[in-house]
């Protein structure tokens, strides 16, 4: 029954039979390479179920230890949750978080939730510049025309190689192509109908809407 005495497992070595039993089988004391002593049984050791008095699991853990994941750099282990380690994180922006291991190594946790701000943030800030749905509220409200526009009206340009009119309109985000016509009035009339299809008036009360309600903010 003692013939694993003096044997090695792992990082244990077995020094003796406990004299303790667990459901009549023998609990070995075994030595660890790093000073610190275990009890396992027979079938354990021989196994690999147990390989180290818990040090083996605790260099693990400090595996990430300093180590960076997009945001955020490990600084220490925090304890554990289940058998998921957790660690004490710095983030970029100067916050500390505890994130769990498995969320660190899989990327769904990097950053203590300022990217995640960071990005409402950018979403805020394109409303305040009038864009919505990728579209510039702004740009329809705004009378002003470019300097490049011979017509007088938005959308609608000369194209000299063909010598025509041509009618478009960009709206969220893309640009879309009217057709080109023989005279300016019916370029002119191509965009407006465009303008009505999709809503840009409504799109431009939204806008005037949304101003007056940050002016009402104190913005």
């Amino acid at each position: 029954m003692n013939d694993i005495i003096g044997k090695r497992f792992g990082k244990l070595t077995v020094i003796k039979d406990s004299g303790q039993r667990y459901n009549k089988k023998i609990l070995y004391l075994c030595k660890c390479d790093c000073g610190g002593e275990k009890l396992a049984m027979s079938f354990q050791l021989k196994r690999g179920l147990i390989k180290s008095c818990g040090c083996l699991q605790h260099e693990k853990s400090n595996d990430l230890i300093g180590k960076r994941f997009g945001s955020l750099v490990v600084i220490k282990c925090a304890g554990s949750q289940g058998k998921n380690a957790k660690y004490l994180c710095k983030c970029d922006c100067g916050n500390t978080c505890t994130v769990l291991r498995g969320s660190l190594l899989s990327g769904d946790t990097q950053s203590c939730g300022c990217l995640k701000k960071s990005v409402f943030d950018t979403k805020k800030l394109h409303e305040l510049a009038g864009f919505k749905d990728g579209s510039s509220a702004s740009m329809f409200a705004s009378k002003k025309i470019s300097v490049a526009n011979t017509s007088g009206y938005r959308g609608v340009t000369w194209d000299a190689d063909r010598n025509v009119w041509k009618a478009q309109i960009k709206y969220r985000g893309k640009t879309y192509f009217l057709g080109r016509y023989p005279d300016k009035q019916s370029a002119e009339h191509a965009r407006l109908d465009a303008e009505e299809k999709i809503g840009i008036n409504s799109f431009v009360e939204w806008y005037k809407e949304f101003k007056k309600g940050q002016k009402g903010n104190g913005n």
